[in-house]
């Protein structure tokens, strides 16, 4: 059984909530969530969905891979903003502060997911190039129930 370590974020209905997704081997969300305490922010690059991301949106924060699952929640902080580059030379990218709300012992796995009557359908499955996905209110609501947190949003 996950626990949740930390404070899910209260939505008031406004918000967009999003998957944050890692891809070895240029970033493990794993070893930068074991690096902060709930509470802590960090930054994380983003290239869609760039209009829609705002500060106060929720953030799922997902690890593909061989041991690919979600390993926390957070908060975006801000509007995305130019930054460092990807790589060496390159153009500026924009990237999104998010804050650690709370994290998930063990992470729950994309089996668990995937076996999910509503969560199945999260679309961050079949986008191994996407690094933030939208997911709508019913995923938000089954992933809540999933985690023994009472639903505190209406579909």
């Amino acid at each position: 059984m996950t626990t949740l370590n930390g404070l899910l974020p209260a939505l008031t209905g406004n918000e967009n909530i999003w998957i944050f997704q890692s891809n070895l081997p240029h970033y493990s969300i794993a070893k930068t969530v074991d690096a902060l305490d709930v509470g802590d922010v960090g930054s994380w690059y983003v290239q869609d969905h760039l209009d829609e991301l705002r500060g106060g949106d929720l953030v799922l924060l997902w690890e593909e891979g061989q041991n690919s699952g979600l390993y926390a929640i957070g908060t975006l902080v801000r509007e995305p903003y130019e930054g460092e580059p990807l790589t060496e030379g390159g153009g500026p990218a924009k990237w999104m502060r998010w804050r650690l709300d709370a994290t998930l012992t063990p992470p729950l796995s994309d089996t668990e997911l995937r076996e999910h009557g509503v969560l199945k359908g999260l679309q961050h499955f079949n986008r191994r190039d996407a690094a933030n996905i939208p997911v709508d209110r019913e995923q938000w609501l089954a992933l809540k129930s999933m985690l023994g947190a009472e639903p505190t949003l209406e579909v």
